[in-house]
């Protein structure tokens, strides 16, 4: 399927762009602007990204339904992460007025969600898109690895989140 790849392609320049965030991280606050920078040009990247995987997403949750048990796999968007992403943005915009140590925890964040959501996209989504049915055999102990630590990150708020209303 070509939205596949060109989902997979997203993938390719997301993990790119969250390596250069990373970087970025390592150098702050010295690079705060930079920082900045490159994490308003990961929103509307990553907003984009959503739109287009959002009709995969539906047609993997309709064939995870028919063809295993649908509480066996969470796969999720990467919606919070968006958000996530959002308050961060919004926290750079105060200018020296933020916090780095609280930016680099949602920053962390970010980081670590959007890429265990695109690893059990790859993993357990695609596969089974591209099959078009049933899983193969021997893939739910991998998908159970690959979900258990999003299924636990991608409901609750990042460690410090209180740090936002000082």
């Amino acid at each position: 399927m070509k939205i596949i790849q060109a989902v997979r392609h997203d993938h390719t320049v997301l993990r790119n762009k969250l390596a250069l965030v990373e970087s970025a991280l390592y150098l702050a606050p010295d690079a705060r602007f930079v920082l900045r920078e490159i994490c308003f040009s990961l929103q509307p990247l990553l907003q984009d990204h959503l739109e287009q995987e959002a009709g995969l997403l539906r047609t993997y949750a309709q064939l995870a339904l028919t063809h295993h048990d649908p509480l066996d796999v969470d796969v999720e968007d990467h919606g919070y992460a968006l958000s996530l992403l959002r308050t961060v943005n919004d926290l750079l915009l105060t200018g020296r007025h933020a916090s780095m140590p609280t930016v680099n925890l949602w920053l962390s964040n970010v980081i670590d969600l959007l890429r265990r959501q695109m690893d059990v996209q790859e993993a357990v989504a695609f596969p089974l898109l591209e099959a078009g049915r049933g899983v193969r055999a021997g893939s739910r102990a991998r998908r159970a690895r690959v979900t258990e630590p999003l299924r636990r990150s991608a409901t609750t708020p990042p460690v410090g989140a209180a740090d936002l209303s000082s």
